[in-house]
């Protein structure tokens, strides 16, 4: 009799967190096929909003605007605005030494003699110091406007010499 009652004691010992495991997997699994179900229905209407967006007259409107566009006229007269003053400041000072010394180190890493590491360090420093059409022009009004100024003859004008005073 006492076997039989270990034995039912070893078997329900044994049932009973089987029974737990088996109950919680069957929870987390009705879990699991909700959160896939959820996902799925998620994923159809994310699909079915693209497919609106890009074959729909969104996508081809933005699309033209980027080309042709609304946005894309204002976005040029910006652009157009920077790019002139751009020419006009000319590149940083700091930007233009970082580009020439790095340019130096990526020759000199080739082979290249030190030597004429410097003399092409000095030929870019010559060309990034190089003044843009829009500042010589600016100089250039300011040397006629000073020279005029002091009596000079500018471009063919003659300008009567100034009376000094006594």
């Amino acid at each position: 009799m006492h076997d039989i009652l270990l034995g039912a004691l070893i078997l329900f010992a044994g049932f009973v967190p089987v029974a737990i495991a088996l109950y919680y997997s069957k929870q987390l699994l009705n879990k699991a096929d909700l959160l896939y179900t959820m996902g799925k229905a998620e994923r159809e209407t994310t699909v079915n909003e693209m497919k609106k967006w890009l074959l729909g007259d969104e996508f081809s409107l933005r699309l033209k605007n980027v080309f042709n566009g609304m946005m894309g006229a204002e976005v040029k007269k910006v652009k157009a605005g920077i790019k002139e003053e751009a020419l006009i400041q000319g590149l940083p000072p700091p930007a233009k030494k970082a580009i020439i010394d790095g340019a130096g180190s990526f020759i000199e890493d080739y082979g290249v003699s030190k030597k004429t590491v410097k003399g092409i360090k000095a030929g870019l420093e010559m060309f990034f110091n190089k003044k843009s059409p829009q500042q010589i022009q600016q100089q250039d009004a300011l040397i006629k406007q000073m020279a005029g100024e002091y009596g000079f003859p500018v471009q063919g004008q003659v300008f009567p010499p100034q009376q000094e005073q006594f």
